[in-house]
């Protein structure tokens, strides 16, 4: 029926929610297999797909050469490349040397780490049926840069259902050039978001 057409992916993205607590304990575990801190849309998803916790990895990304003193043109650039060619909000393929190592990543549903906020977005989404699009351009200056975003989230769970969002990001800055802060600001709430799931 219509009605079970429109709410099978709210179903399944609403019940794999309760399961990013548990990743989230997993992590803990060493000898553990561990779900990654799904980001931005962690709440819709919980457990959509298991890696494992590799420390080999995590040191190599710690130790990734940053590249400080960019000017606020050629970060945007970085920026709109890392978005328009890489889709980074759905692939996770950020230019990492421009991030500070501590900069937090904050949607409105958590705040993440660099190396959570990766892994959880490249194991969330299905890259070649999402898309990203930036609206306008990169709007710089010497703090802050930002720039509002359209997209549907494919996601990486069965039905593979989709999830349209809007809404505007903000990378504030430090004193050495480097993005200390990832901030997404949706157009809608979480709950209005679910809603529009569809397959």
């Amino acid at each position: 029926s219509n009605l079970m057409t429109l709410s099978a992916p709210l179903l399944l993205v609403a019940s794999a929610a309760g399961l990013r607590a548990a990743s989230l304990l997993a992590e803990g575990s060493s000898s553990s297999r561990c779900l990654p801190s799904l980001p931005r849309r962690s709440v819709l998803l919980g457990g959509a797909a298991a890696q494992c916790c590799s420390v080999i990895a995590a040191h190599a990304d710690a130790a990734t050469e940053k590249t400080r003193g960019l000017s606020a043109e050629r970060l945007a650039e970085i920026v709109r490349q890392d978005l328009t060619e890489r889709q980074f909000l759905v692939s996770g393929e950020i230019t990492r040397a421009v991030y500070s190592e501590e900069c937090t990543f904050q949607d409105e549903i958590d705040t993440y780490t660099i190396s959570k906020w990766i892994k959880g977005t490249k194991a969330l989404f299905v890259g070649d049926k999402s898309r990203v699009e930036l609206v306008g351009d990169v709007q710089v200056d010497a703090d802050e840069l930002r720039f509002r975003f359209d997209e549907v989230l494919c996601f990486n769970i069965p039905l593979q259902p989709k999830v349209p969002l809007t809404g505007t990001l903000v990378l504030k800055r430090g004193a050495d050039g480097l993005i200390t802060s990832y901030r997404e600001i949706w157009d809608t709430s979480v709950i209005a978001t679910l809603a529009n799931a569809y397959l």
